[in-house]
């Protein structure tokens, strides 16, 4: 059977640990050994630790990881660095995760004709910000 490779790239803002984070690691993982072309953007604060417990969870597993220095509401700036990535790097399949990838990147990728996917992983928050969030998304 012929085999084509899917080149996927997820995209967070992870936290330090969480749920998100693990199950990127265990998806980006599984499908690394299937064979697929498996990359992680992580949109990370400038003025945080670079040595992220994420990151090195997914260097661990040999998954190749993008990280980008955003600031907080650099929005363009963000998307600027995602879609070299994605040019660069020749993805076709995006996978957003959280609220930002999904609102920020997502469309972006749609607009560069790549197919997409986002996974809603759940709201724990609630008012104005967390309803506009959910929202948007």
């Amino acid at each position: 059977m012929d085999f084509n490779p899917l080149r996927v790239m997820h995209i967070v803002a992870p936290a330090r640990l969480g749920g998100v984070e693990t199950v990127i690691q265990e998806l980006a993982a599984g499908h690394r050994s299937l064979g697929h072309e498996i990359s992680v953007a992580a949109v990370l604060d400038p003025d945080g630790d670079r040595d992220h417990p994420f990151i090195e969870a997914l260097h661990s597993e040999g998954v190749p990881v993008f990280p980008l220095l955003i600031g907080r509401r650099s929005y363009l700036a963000e998307r600027r660095a995602v879609a070299g990535l994605l040019v660069e790097k020749r993805i076709a399949i995006v996978h957003t995760h959280g609220h930002r990838p999904d609102v920020v990147d997502l469309p972006l990728a749609r607009r560069l004709g790549l197919a997409s996917v986002a996974t809603v992983h759940g709201f724990i928050g609630s008012g104005l910000k967390g309803k506009l969030n959910e929202w948007l998304q």
